[in-house]
């Protein structure tokens, strides 16, 4: 897991058709996975739209980002370490997340090839179980997860 910072400066802003397109998409849908080429710019994109729609969750965003194949156990962990709004490394140990529990939050993951099957299930159980819990995803394939929907990221501005 990577220490990612929340804030974009304007040499790296996505291209503003496809920030404004992925803000609509998490507004209207409660899971997204932004798919496509070029894992930087879905980084980017990320970052950005968690900036942006903070203030729209009541708990604002927590974003985690995943530079190797993560299972449930490190998953939970993660997301453990998190609270609204940051991010940090993993803290094994604590298999509980109280801080999700009851919040209305967008929780963005970068990197979401990385997730092993039973971490995406834990995912899908952690869904049904929060209702005011979001998720917008990167990744360069669908997690399969119900009611997913799928924005590929196209080249160009």
């Amino acid at each position: 897991m990577k220490r990612t910072s929340l804030s974009t400066s304007p040499s790296t802003q996505p291209a503003p058709r496809h920030l404004a397109a992925l803000m609509s998409a998490v507004r209207r849908s409660r899971i997204v996975t932004l798919t496509g080429h070029g894992a930087d710019d879905r980084s980017r994109l990320l970052t950005a739209v968690a900036c942006r729609l903070r203030s729209n969750f009541v708990a604002g965003t927590a974003l985690v980002t995943l530079e190797r194949k993560t299972g449930e156990a490190d998953l939970t962990a993660a997301l453990c370490s998190l609270s609204a709004g940051t991010t940090a490394p993993a803290s094994p140990g604590r298999a509980e997340l109280p801080w999700i529990t009851g919040q209305d939050l967008l929780l963005v993951i970068d990197g979401g090839e990385h997730l092993t099957d039973r971490a995406v299930r834990r995912l899908r159980h952690l869904l049904a179980r929060e209702p005011g819990l979001q998720l917008l995803t990167g990744s360069s394939r669908a997690l399969g997860l119900d009611g997913e929907r799928l924005f590929p990221l196209t080249r160009g501005g």
